[in-house]
């Protein structure tokens, strides 16, 4: 890591330099801050690093506070295995074109694990049409359409953040699912309450920004590849085995 060459670049570089200038004798904390800023003018990529890992220490600190609403509502949709022994929490928009990356990938994990439970969390922050497509999606599950009219809306070509109710209904219709319905159940309490509750949490634990992934307890920001998410669930399927103990094992713990 970067920030730890920083680290060592600057536990060597303090005394030389104030060895150096034993005449003028700066401060070593001026000769501390010049050497941190000169370091990340060189290296600006640490500060995405250090954001970066900000974001997940938050994020785990936020799935903690909030881990029953994260993966266990009854009012999410869920896909994959709904009793999976490693769940994957995604807040998206559809109109993020990030999701739009992410969707395939997090479909191709599906397909080759059948231990994953998916939980999406429509997390609509990019305009008008995000908040009528993310209420349009949440509709249809009561049709039980959610996850073909889901992907249809991640794949939607529609440009910028200009996704409107006729396009949303009609990829509704071209999934089977019926458009009138869809449009009546949008402004139903229980999509509003839904929706509201989503982005109350995305807010917290998302950081205003989609997408944004829990793969078990760990916080992803931004969009992963299948080998990525790979990596991710079998590190989190290794840390569960180890803290259940072996199969068979009795505890020395009374």
């Amino acid at each position: 890591m970067k920030f730890r060459s920083l680290v060592c670049a600057l536990a060597i570089l303090v005394p030389v330099t104030a060895g150096a200038q034993q005449q003028q004798a700066p401060a070593p904390e001026s000769l501390f801050e010049q050497a941190i800023h000169d370091y990340l003018l060189r290296h600006p990529e640490v500060l995405m690093e250090m954001t970066q890992r900000l974001q997940q220490i938050q994020g785990e600190n936020g799935y903690a506070q909030h881990k029953a609403e994260l993966v266990d509502n009854a009012q999410d949709p869920v896909v994959g295995n709904p009793k999976g022994d490693v769940t994957v929490v995604v807040f998206f928009d559809y109109q993020c074109p990030a999701c739009k990356m992410l969707g395939p990938e997090i479909d191709k994990l599906l397909a080759s694990d059948k231990g994953v439970k998916v939980v999406y969390k429509d997390y609509p922050i990019l305009g008008p049409g995000s908040l009528m497509a993310a209420k349009a999606a949440l509709a249809s599950m009561s049709q039980g359409g959610y996850e073909a009219f889901h992907n249809a809306l991640l794949n939607d070509k529609t440009s910028g953040h200009n996704l409107g109710e006729p396009r949303i209904l009609e990829i509704a219709t071209s999934v089977g699912l019926n458009a009138d319905k869809i449009k009546a159940e949008m402004k139903s309490p229980q999509v509003d309450a839904a929706v509201t509750r989503n982005i109350a949490l995305g807010d917290q634990v998302a950081h205003k920004a989609t997408p944004g992934m829990f793969v078990g307890s760990q916080f992803v920001p931004g969009a992963a590849s299948f080998e990525q998410l790979t990596q991710l669930v079998a590190k989190v399927r290794g840390e569960n085995k180890n803290s259940a103990g072996e199969p068979g094992q009795k505890s020395k713990r009374s």
